[in-house]
């Protein structure tokens, strides 16, 4: 349970992160709200999941994938995405793909390991 003390406020700042990287792109506070929501949603399930109500762990992991998801879209397919394509910043371009790579690669094997 301690591990959900220390995401609450480094999966926050990876959200705010892509943001700030991108606002030179013309990020907005929507794609922001929407990355901060999706955290929200994947942490407090699986919170939920783990230490509330255990016996429907697998409900509330699916719960929690569903934020994690969230994420994915935006940064994959969402305005993040959009953002950064269309950037002509070489140094946006190359900070959004290796955060994008941590977010998706990091965080999916996350929960196995």
């Amino acid at each position: 349970s301690y591990s959900y003390i220390d995401w609450t406020l480094t999966v926050p700042l990876m959200c705010i992160e892509y943001y700030l990287i991108l606002k030179p792109a013309g990020a907005k506070g929507g794609m922001l709200s929407r990355l901060i929501f999706g955290s929200v949603v994947m942490l407090v399930a699986g919170y939920i999941g783990e230490a509330v109500v255990p016996a429907q762990n697998v409900l509330w992991g699916i719960i929690s994938t569903l934020g994690w998801a969230i994420i994915i879209y935006e940064i994959y397919v969402g305005e993040a995405s959009k953002l950064a394509a269309a950037s002509t910043s070489e140094a946006v371009k190359s900070g959004y793909n290796v955060m994008r790579w941590f977010t998706l690669v990091g965080w999916a094997i996350y929960p196995v390991i």
